[in-house]
């Protein structure tokens, strides 16, 4: 948003595919790209590589493995901005999630650096009207998810704990619902909040799992 460069470097990148495969019970597909440090304000060249599986029960499993040969260690958070519609308003859904704790937003969403109490989601809460473009810090459980539901059918989104954080935003037309799986929070390269440093010829790995039932 405006000065902020919040969203990611790969969103639109052309991946080749390097394998794929499915039988009765599972299909998968293994995906590389290859960032040339093509942007100035990043420029560290660095392999990533995707593994998307889909299993029986409509589970659907994202790998992401990072790798560079840069001389130091890099600067590195990931997140993932999928938008969710399970068939009627925003306004009908149930979101529940494992956190109590807001990261507070300045006027441009960049985060202030304090947090807030808020247990609005600790159980499932029907939104109606609220507008949501907030970050969220993850509950320190063994394993964090997020539940969106309507009548018809659910998502479950579980993350590994390579992503700790979680941004929900609701659009203003109200049709769909976006929850981001974020690794660091919103301009982590400023705050440090999240941030990773990836040491040389070492493989980082990130994962996150979404799952949908009909009700």
């Amino acid at each position: 948003m405006g000065p902020h460069a919040i969203h990611g470097l790969t969103f639109d990148a052309v991946y080749t595919i390097q394998e794929a495969s499915a039988d009765d019970k599972q299909a998968s597909v293994i995906l590389n790209y290859h960032y040339n440090a093509s942007d100035k304000g990043y420029p560290f060249p660095y392999d990533i590589t995707l593994k998307w599986k889909l299993e029986a029960g409509n589970k659907l499993t994202v790998r992401s493995a990072i790798r560079h040969s840069n001389p130091a260690a890099i600067p590195y958070a990931e997140g993932w901005h999928p938008y969710f519609k399970l068939g009627t308003a925003v306004n009908d859904y149930s979101l529940q999630f494992d956190s109590d704790t807001l990261l507070e937003f300045d006027e441009t969403l960049i985060p202030t650096g304090e947090k807030v109490k808020d247990e609005r989601f600790l159980t499932g809460t029907v939104l109606k009207d609220t507008f949501l473009d907030n970050c969220f810090e993850l509950n320190n459980t063994p394993n964090p998810k997020c539940i969106i539901s309507n009548h018809q059918l659910q998502v479950t989104i579980q993350p590994t704990g390579s992503y700790p954080y979680l941004q929900v935003y609701t659009p203003p037309h109200r049709k769909s619902l976006a929850v981001e799986n974020l690794s660091g929070i919103p301009d982590a390269f400023n705050n440090g909040t999240g941030l990773k440093l990836l040491e040389p010829n070492h493989t980082y790995t990130f994962a996150t799992s979404y799952i949908l039932k009909a009700l």
